[in-house]
């Protein structure tokens, strides 16, 4: 699992490579600054309560959550998922109702939250 975070200026830019970018259909995420409403580590169990209909991407139940899916009982509502078999993810909510949420498996979802609250370069 390659996924790289990076805090510019202008947002958060997230970069998915090998097979996490084929699982998701989806190589590239940019989160405009503006458009942050929050960043924590979430627990995937009370997240996936919010999964709906997949809108492209994978989903192997208990294996991986990858690509956009509809959140469940907000119509209009979107969210990228990138989760293979993590408990703690990192969770990035926004004011944008086509990327409202975004949910990222990575090695240390607490030390990125820390670098994009003291604006720093995650990774």
């Amino acid at each position: 699992m390659t996924i790289t975070i990076q805090q510019q200026p202008d947002g958060i830019h997230i970069q998915l490579t090998g097979w996490d970018l084929i699982w998701s259909v989806r190589g590239r995420v940019d989160i405009p600054a503006t458009a942050i409403t929050g960043v924590y580590v979430g627990r995937v169990g009370s997240l996936k309560l919010d999964l709906g209909w997949r809108t492209a991407g994978t989903y192997m139940p208990g294996l991986i959550s990858a690509g956009r899916y509809a959140v469940r009982g907000r119509k209009g509502l979107r969210q990228f998922w990138c989760v293979h078999r993590g408990q703690d993810v990192l969770v990035i909510e926004t004011s944008d109702p086509s990327l409202w949420r975004v949910v990222l498996e990575v090695d240390d979802p607490q030390r990125i939250v820390d670098s994009l609250a003291h604006g720093s370069a995650a990774g």
